[in-house]
């Protein structure tokens, strides 16, 4: 099954996403308002291209504006039934992020391409709604997942 999806393209793209990530935007933390909006851009404008309509979620995380990006794709047969997929984008202040966790977010990426690609089997077929949420704040206590978990 893998060769019918593009093992090489997928592997491309995850090695895309986080050198966008981790080496081209470089440490995304609130403090550095640019740099999450640079990852908030690049986030969007992936989605964008595959065909999603995201939307933002801003709360006050600790005296910070932060900013959940949601795409759901609604389920074919269980469609009250949701599977969240999230990864944090932002970064703690001294790494660029690579491991932590540029890598989920470009797994997130790849999965929701993936689901949205015709010639994949699934993704005519998702029976359960996909909830794909990028979160900021991950390191103080998980504000954003808990936010978006308890919506």
């Amino acid at each position: 099954m893998m060769m019918n999806i593009g093992r090489d393209q997928i592997e491309a793209n995850l090695r895309l996403h986080v050198d966008r990530l981790a080496g081209l935007i470089g440490v995304r933390t609130l403090k550095k308002p640019k740099t999450i909006q640079a990852t908030i851009g690049y986030i969007e404008g992936q989605w964008t291209a595959m065909g999603y309509v995201n939307t933002r979620e801003c709360y006050d995380a600790i005296g910070d504006e932060a900013t959940n990006l949601i795409v759901e794709q609604p389920g074919t047969k269980r469609a009250d039934e949701i599977v969240l997929l999230g990864a944090h984008y932002d970064t703690v202040f001294s790494t660029p992020g690579a491991d932590d966790n540029a890598s989920a977010v470009a797994v997130m990426l790849e999965v929701s391409r993936l689901l949205r690609d015709p010639n994949y089997h699934l993704a005519s077929d998702t029976p359960n709604t996909l909830d794909y949420t990028r979160m900021t704040k991950a390191a103080l206590g998980v504000a954003g997942a808990m936010r978006r978990l308890l919506r």
